[in-house]
């Protein structure tokens, strides 16, 4: 990806991700809309925590943030 000028990387990613967690939380997926300018609940799953602990990796993310300006652009 070529910066503009006006544009400079702020995060990035070059090493992989890894994940480590001695003990697997449940979480719960949240789905919002947009009502009126602010999110609204739409839909609630409650997922279990797994049954043991492991440690994950993965490649690097390829993806990084740049400011453009005062605003923050996402690069997929």
């Amino acid at each position: 990806m070529r910066l503009r000028r006006a544009q400079r990387t702020v995060h990035g990613h070059r090493r992989p991700n890894v994940i480590y967690s001695e003990q697997l939380q449940p979480i719960t997926n949240i789905t919002y809309r947009l009502g009126d300018g602010k999110p609204v609940e739409t839909k609630r799953i409650d997922a279990p925590a797994f049954a043991e602990c492991d440690l994950y990796a993965a490649a690097p993310l390829e993806r990084q943030i740049a400011l453009l300006g005062s605003h923050l652009r996402y690069y997929p």
